[in-house]
């Protein structure tokens, strides 16, 4: 199978996810059943009692129940809003709505006050109260054809726009000799339109006005609080009438056409100065009272949920690469070819080798017949390399496409290089490409030489021992000089994090050595790779400049960074000879690296 135990643990780790993320939607749906949302529409100095009845608008869960509703009065004390009148650009924006309540437990005469505003709902007896929306409650009294008082009440008026023009009906079927019916517009701050019309240019009450139709006949009392039905109602008052609109202002009264009575517009506040509108008309605020039970299961679950995700983010991923293909899993495999790439167990190169993509069904059925193994295609990395041709063209890099390669021979790894190429494979024409040298630092494999002889590393004992294969670099001079390399020191200087003063403008060998260990300490040297390197004015690896064989006077006739045999001696002398030797014998020829600088950059990698 393609899966290991650990990838078979992260997929059920996203399986319990998954379970826990149904359970949380389930459970909330679940207990959401017990619970219930209302809604209310309060004007300021009334009361709400949680009751049933007092609700406008209610949606109960399916098992709930009538006395799971807490006992508690909530009466809107105060409704407060802040309005923007110094910037042009958001004049008359509400910047703040706050709603001032006392709430009052059963048999208790003192209540406790509160504030709700907007994202910061009350929470009262396992009940969320939330501000929804508010507006203007202008109060009206009508009195009918023999002077009674017919209707007499604040009345909540819909806003229409930002500017709180707002519209609201008044049923009064209890007038005599004949029921009113009336359409307002309450608009807040009235200002006249070239129409004849009106509109309010502020939603604050600096000029307050009501404008009625009214009209007589039979109200049926069908068409819901906000609506009325003037079809077969006759209008007394407004556009299609004899008399026009009434317009009154707080505290004032107009009569009725035909003696049928007279409406009046009261004034909230009738202490105020004459000017002073202010308070004049009441307010009212939309209330929503939203019961979940689920709440405390809902956290539980997210934590889990949470905790799942953590869980996986630092547990690392592994897969595997590589299957046997059989006849047990011949349709997974098809269905997956496209992912995957098709070689014999005992082929070698790219004999006999099948990209998914490219097979047709009778290949398939050679690939099941004969002994094949089945490996996840692995798109190519990108290394940016210094093109030295391309500076003409001030194109100083270019991307170059890379994989490795481990030789191995007998069972065990010979060497290590990596393959530089564009395109589809290695041409050895393409400047930069073919095979690149592969560092594996010694600094990195936890094992430790001696520091005096320059191949200094870091690490404990039980490292040292699981350390199989490690790179050794020495750098050789025109004199023939020997100078040991940290592996962590060379790729430092190789990415500009690290200078070599000694070495500043000069062109040296480079000697790498891929050593199999043994115990820690090194065996066999199963690779050497040579190569120039030159130096700039400040002690920095030019690699934009790197000469070649042909552009050295030195060169030989196979390589010109190829040591000569006193050269290599004195490396296996260093490399393999036993460490107080190497104290108590130094050769002027062989000498560590000294004068070397790491920057900032990376601090303490080439130390």
């Amino acid at each position: 199978m393609f899966e290991t135990v650990a990838a078979k643990r992260i997929k059920c780790r996203r399986i319990n996810r998954h379970v826990n993320d149904r359970r949380l939607a389930a459970s909330q749906r679940r207990l959401d059943r017990f619970g219930y949302s209302g809604q209310k529409v309060i004007v300021e100095g009334d009361s709400f009692a949680n009751v049933l009845l007092s609700y406008d608008s209610f949606l109960p869960g399916r098992f709930f129940d009538d006395d799971s509703l807490a006992a508690y009065r909530l009466t809107l004390d105060d409704f407060d809003v802040t309005y923007e009148e110094r910037n042009r650009n958001a004049l008359g924006q509400a910047t703040d709505y706050t709603a001032s309540v006392t709430t009052f437990s059963p048999g208790s005469t003192s209540g406790i006050d509160h504030s709700i505003r907007v994202n910061d709902p009350l929470r009262l007896d396992g009940s969320d109260v939330y501000l929804l929306g508010n507006g203007y409650a202008p109060r009206i009294t009508v009195r009918d054809g023999n002077g009674d008082i017919a209707y007499s009440q604040a009345v909540p008026f819909l806003p229409q726009d930002s500017n709180l023009t707002s519209l609201g009906v008044i049923k009064v079927p209890d007038a005599l000799p004949v029921q009113l019916g009336m359409i307002g517009f309450l608009y807040p701050t009235a200002a006249p339109l070239p129409t004849g019309a009106f509109t309010s240019n502020f939603p604050d009450l600096l000029n307050p006005m009501l404008s009625l139709q009214v009209f007589t006949g039979d109200l049926k009392l069908t068409d819901g609080v906000y609506a009325i039905d003037t079809a077969d109602l006759t209008e007394i008052a407004g556009r299609n009438a004899d008399t026009a609109s009434l317009q009154l202002k707080p505290g004032e009264t107009a009569q009725l056409p035909g003696g049928v009575g007279s409406v009046t517009f009261e004034n909230a506040s009738p202490n105020a100065e004459a000017d002073d509108f202010s308070e004049s008309v009441s307010r009212f605020a939309s209330l929503d009272f939203h019961r979940d039970p689920s709440q405390g299961w809902v956290l539980v679950f997210a934590i889990l949920v949470l905790a799942g995700l953590l869980t996986s983010l630092f547990i690392p991923r592994r897969r595997v690469w590589v299957k046997v293909v059989d006849a047990a899993d011949a349709q997974r495999l098809w269905d997956t070819r496209r992912g995957l790439f098709f070689k014999p167990v005992a082929g070698f190169g790219s004999r006999a080798a099948y990209r998914g993509d490219k097979l047709t069904k009778r290949v398939w059925q050679d690939i099941l017949a004969g002994d094949y193994v089945a490996q996840a295609i692995v798109a190519p990395g990108e290394r940016i390399i210094d093109d030295p041709k391309a500076m003409a063209a001030e194109q100083t890099t270019k991307a170059m496409k890379y994989d490795l390669r481990a030789y191995t021979y007998d069972g065990m790894v010979q060497w290590v290089a990596a393959r530089m190429y564009q395109g589809q494979t290695t041409n050895f024409r393409t400047p930069g490409g073919g095979f690149a040298p592969v560092y594996s630092p010694a600094d990195g494999l936890g094992r430790c030489s001696s520091r005096e002889n320059g191949l200094t590393c870091t690490g404990d004992a039980e490292a040292s021992a699981a350390a199989e294969h490690a790179s050794y670099g020495f750098l050789l001079d025109e004199s023939s000089g020997v100078h040991a390399v940290p592996p962590a020191l060379y790729v430092a200087m190789t990415r500009g994090e690290a200078t070599l003063e000694a070495m500043a403008g000069q062109t040296l060998r480079l000697a790498d050595w891929f050593v199999r260990l043994k115990g820690g300490a090194p065996d066999v040297v199963i690779n050497e790779t040579y190569s120039l390197v030159r130096f700039d004015a400040q002690g920095r690896v030019d690699l934009a400049h790197a000469p070649t064989s042909a552009q050295t006077e030195a060169a030989v006739l196979d390589n010109a960074a190829w040591p000569s045999a006193a050269e290599r001696d004195r490396m296996r002398e260093l490399l393999f000879a036993d460490a107080k030797t190497a104290i108590a014998s130094p050769s002027a020829a062989a000498t560590s690296i000294t004068g070397s600088h790491c920057s900032s950059k990376a601090p303490g990698s080439c130390a």
